[in-house]
């Protein structure tokens, strides 16, 4: 069956579990090791496929799907696109036949009034005019009351203002032209409206924060919740440093390899600083919950980390000063289902919008947490040809797809592996696939939706996603 996706996927294997853990235990969705390449110092462009649309702030459009029929609520993302500004006084004239300016401007005048001088030609069947009342443009209403006359009198095939356009953003960052998974989701076009704002910040439950310079001006202090010191492998628990202490180790012997930077860089890596990768929102600011450690990390430890996330009190710790708007999970097991279910109406009360990830065992979601809370956004995994990859999860459970990546494929032949290109811990980038790659994409355009309008709802977000997303092949909602 097909259903609604957007791009913007990381997917990464489920770790398994301790033999007895003291609650749930969870990991990670983590990729096989050797499917992290690091990409090569001088980028090189490729041609990537537009395949999908989500439009950040754009709610209006009706479902192009079968499935999820919902109603779109008004104003979601703030507003629609701003309309662009004009030249003042100035109109494009589009005529039937072949005029010259002088007929051109006697029309002006003796059918609106206007009293204007020739500004050139685009074409023979295109002019432009340059009106003037006083010495001055003539106003935009005045404009537009003109235009309604020629309109009706049918003096010329069409006339408009001369509006002003705006290039769409390109980052100037090196590794951005291989960044494919962002171009299918249109950012540039959301990011012509919103980068987001300062003041929305999301909140990595994860394995904690690393080092690398193009996430540094957009992190916030964070915390290291993992209760079981042998899980957490720093030697104290719980504390508030949240760093990745297991980031260097093999994959193998723990249930990291940075994973928690990977997919902060792609929700809000510094963009547009020549350096590195950009991220999704990439004017909001990220801070990292460290839940994850040695083994993958417990469901009471995850549930604390959505409760302090969201800045509500947990008795023993300070209280966080930076409440988050958007949690992003990309981590799953199963069990635990009333535990997630008490933390996430906990982190909707506070308003925050949680985004966690399908899992990558190419399995039904029934079972899957917190895939399967109804209070949270669950997202599965699409390739670069916009189909669903072959470790991703599905089910009705998935609420959307995006970009997650396969690191064996190559289909727009540019030479470099088709996974999501993020910040690693220790300065560098890597690509790595998954749904943990696919739900930072959601988890940022969240944000950028947040960032036009803070008062969103699960609802509301979720209608709007549903609305404005293209409707892939083979697509992980089955």
């Amino acid at each position: 069956m097909r259903s609604l996706t957007i791009v913007l996927l990381l997917i990464s294997a489920c770790a398994a579990p301790p033999a007895e853990p003291p609650s749930v235990a969870l990991a990670p969705y983590q990729p096989p090791p050797a499917s992290t390449p690091t990409p090569p110092a001088t980028p090189q462009p490729g041609t990537v496929r537009g395949l999908v649309r989500v439009f950040a702030s754009n709610a209006s459009g009706q479902s192009t799907g079968a499935a999820h029929e919902a109603e779109t609520p008004k104003g979601l993302g703030g507003k629609q696109v701003t309309e662009s500004p004009t030249i003042p006084g100035e109109l494009v004239i589009g005529t039937h036949h072949v005029l010259d300016r002088r007929e051109v401007l006697s029309r002006l005048e003796s059918i609106a009034g206007l009293r204007c001088t020739h500004g050139g030609w685009a074409s023979e069947h295109l002019h432009r005019a340059i009106c003037t009342e006083h010495g001055e443009p003539v106003s935009r209403e005045a404009l537009e009351a003109a235009i309604e006359r020629l309109t009706q009198a049918e003096a010329f095939r069409f006339v408009e203002p001369n509006f002003v356009a705006q290039p769409h953003f390109t980052p100037n960052d090196p590794l951005f032209s291989r960044q494919w998974h962002y171009r299918t989701m249109k950012l540039d076009l959301a990011w012509t409206i919103t980068r987001g704002a300062s003041n929305v910040v999301v909140a990595v439950l994860d394995t904690g924060s690393g080092t690398n310079p193009d996430l540094t001006a957009n992190t916030l202090p964070g915390i290291d919740l993992i209760s079981d010191v042998t899980t957490a492998a720093d030697g104290d628990g719980r504390d508030l440093d949240p760093t990745d202490v297991l980031g260097p180790v093999p994959p193998q012997q723990r249930g990291s390899s940075w994973h928690g930077m990977h997919v902060a860089g792609t929700i809000a890596a510094t963009t547009d600083n020549r350096l590195g990768v950009a991220g999704g929102a990439p004017n909001v600011r990220v801070f990292h919950v460290r839940v994850l450690g040695r083994g993958g990390g417990s469901t009471f430890d995850i549930a604390t980390g959505i409760t302090w996330a969201v800045g509500e009190a947990v008795p023993g710790l300070p209280r966080n000063q930076h409440p988050a708007q958007v949690i992003n999970m990309s981590l799953g097991g199963t069990g635990g289902t009333q535990t997630y279910a008490s933390a996430v109406a906990s982190a909707a009360a506070a308003g925050a919008i949680v985004v966690v990830a399908a899992g990558n065992e190419d399995a039904d979601t029934a079972t899957v947490q917190p895939c399967n809370n109804p209070g949270v956004i669950c997202v599965g995994a699409v390739d670069l040809r916009g189909n669903a990859t072959g470790y991703t999860n599905y089910g009705r459970e998935v609420t959307i797809s995006a970009p997650g990546g396969a690191v064996d494929r190559d289909d727009d032949g540019n030479g470099d592996p088709d996974g999501v290109l993020s910040t690693f811990g220790d300065g560098t980038y890597r690509y790595l696939e998954g749904t943990s790659m696919a739900t930072p994409h959601v988890a940022a355009l969240v944000a950028l939706m947040k960032s036009q309008n803070r008062t969103l709802t699960h609802a509301q977000v979720v209608a709007a996603l549903r609305a404005n997303v293209g409707d892939s092949r083979s697509a992980p909602t089955r």
